[in-house]
């Protein structure tokens, strides 16, 4: 019986004859081997008949992969983005439309309506040109905005229209922004812990 025909009868023949063929051809030749710190004799080195230069040569590094981050680091980093985003939902609701009617007659809730949609569109759409990520800060004047509303709603009845349209033009602007922050947050943090080996 011939090789061809032993082949044909035994295709893992073929594989293992292949295999052993490419094991051949990736093993090294001896005395090829280049280990660290090796003295590697050059041309110039043999004519001028000095020392050979010591050529240090280093295996290349396998790329480690970040540790695998705990539960509890995992609910330390989203903490502070998750509790800024219920603080933006919880207060922009207790505003708009919780406040926003008693603030003005129905004329001026209009123009505080108004308002308040297309500010909220441009805080959002800023983040793009300037990022400020100290969210507490931006928060900290939203509650100053929020006592002002309900006292103004509670205690002190119809204020100005034009204060009133500034003062909501601040706190919807501020409100979009932040919306928009907490996400860029979270991709700055996550950035952030990777370049420190942590994510």
């Amino acid at each position: 019986m011939t090789s061809a025909s032993i082949s044909a009868e035994f295709p893992s023949q073929i594989v293992d004859d292949l295999n052993t063929d490419l094991l051949a051809a990736e093993a090294p030749v001896p005395g090829s081997e280049i280990d660290d710190d090796e003295t590697i004799p050059s041309a110039a080195d043999e004519e001028a008949g000095s020392p050979p230069a010591v050529i240090r040569v280093s295996a290349p590094k396998a790329k480690q992969r970040p540790e695998a981050a705990s539960k509890v680091e995992l609910l330390r980093r989203g903490s502070r983005p998750l509790v800024n985003q219920l603080f933006v939902s919880g207060i922009n609701y207790a505003v708009f439309p919780g406040m926003l009617p008693f603030l003005s007659d129905s004329t001026g809730v209009l123009f505080l309506t108004s308002a308040y949609y297309v500010t909220n569109l441009f805080g959002r759409w800023m983040p793009t040109f300037y990022k400020f990520y100290q969210l507490e800060v931006l928060n900290g004047l939203q509650v100053v905005l929020y006592v002002y509303y309900f006292w103004a709603a509670a205690v002190a009845g119809d204020q100005p229209l034009a204060a009133m349209v500034s003062t909501i033009i601040i706190f919807s602007f501020n409100n979009g922004y932040c919306a928009t922050m907490v996400y860029e947050s979270i991709r700055a943090d996550s950035r952030k812990q990777v370049g420190h080996g942590i994510a």
